[in-house]
């Protein structure tokens, strides 16, 4: 009965932490759930550049995961929603968002400027 109790402690101590099923995504040894992260977590264009994101994940994740892209304004940057490939169509400010479907995470957001806008300092274009 030990070993039932432990194993419900960091079920619920990984559901606290705020990540979906990541009991049975974190490697061994692996003691801290760590979420995926998009990188980068902003870009500066121009209209009609494209630039494509990812979702890094701290720990192999197997199968791969379907991810989800989606822009919260289309009219400034329309995005791909399998592949994270943006393209840039008018000035403005807009947010990148990538789910997880699997595993039900998301990973946060990017912030993609387009115009002449300062580069961001996390930019890595």
């Amino acid at each position: 009965m030990p070993y039932r109790a432990a194993v419900l402690a960091i079920a619920v101590g990984v559901s606290a932490c705020g990540t979906k099923d990541a009991a049975t995504s974190i490697i061994p040894g692996d003691t801290i759930p760590r979420s995926p992260t998009i990188t980068p977590a902003a870009v500066t264009l121009q209209p009609s550049d494209t630039f494509r994101f990812r979702v890094e994940f701290p720990f192999k994740v197997t199968p791969t995961p379907v991810i989800r892209w989606s822009s919260s304004d289309t009219s400034v940057v329309a995005v791909d929603s399998l592949g994270g490939l943006v393209r840039a169509r008018t000035k403005g400010v807009i947010t990148i968002t990538a789910r997880v479907q699997l595993l039900g995470w998301t990973p946060g957001a990017a912030v993609v400027a387009v115009g002449n806008f300062p580069p961001p300092a996390s930019s890595r274009r």
